[in-house]
């Protein structure tokens, strides 16, 4: 069974369980880890769990195929079911909208569930015309009676240089006494 077929019969059993504002995300292209991502919301976190497990056992039983992974059966607020290629994501609402994962893959294209349209295209955001960098202001002419900086920095002496013209003190000796 190609990826694409498995997608769709996931999708198809997700919505068959009432699961509402269900999305095919192609992301070949977009991702090395899959290919496809399927996002969708339950009414509660009952509707969600049992979604998961009937798509899990659909699967299983018609194709002889395990999820990768299964996480979230516990809570309910989002369950993954990560078949490799393709990975269902079932939320609550309030889940689905804090995650944002509809916002952050909303550059893949949204396929059909059962292949009788081409895919949506997301809208390509334009990227606002880079600022030209303004000229460089002009130099204004010094003011009247300002000193003009001097072409060179005054060389700095060396300590070798400061020692020329002085005589180092040298430590006195005390004579001892007889």
């Amino acid at each position: 069974m190609e990826t694409i077929e498995l997608a769709r019969k996931i999708a198809a059993e997700a919505i068959d369980t009432k699961i509402k504002d269900l999305k095919l995300l192609d992301l070949r292209g977009m991702v090395s880890y899959t290919d496809y991502f399927i996002l969708g919301t339950g009414t509660s976190d009952r509707h969600v769990r049992s979604t998961a497990d009937r798509v899990h056992m659909k699967v299983k039983k018609e194709l002889g195929r395990l999820p990768l992974s299964y996480e979230g059966q516990e809570s309910g607020n989002w369950v993954l079911l990560d078949y490799g290629d393709v990975v269902l994501h079932l939320f609550l609402e309030d889940q689905r909208s804090y995650y944002g994962l509809d916002q952050f893959w909303s550059q893949a294209p949204v396929l059909s569930v059962d292949g009788s349209h081409p895919p949506i295209q997301p809208k390509k955001v334009e990227k606002k015309a880079a600022k030209k960098t303004p000229k460089k202001p002009e130099k204004k002419a010094p003011r009247k009676g300002a000193k003009k900086p001097s072409a060179k920095a005054p060389a700095k002496k060396s300590p070798k240089s400061k020692a020329k013209g002085k005589a180092k003190a040298r430590p006195v000796a005390k004579k001892k006494k007889k």
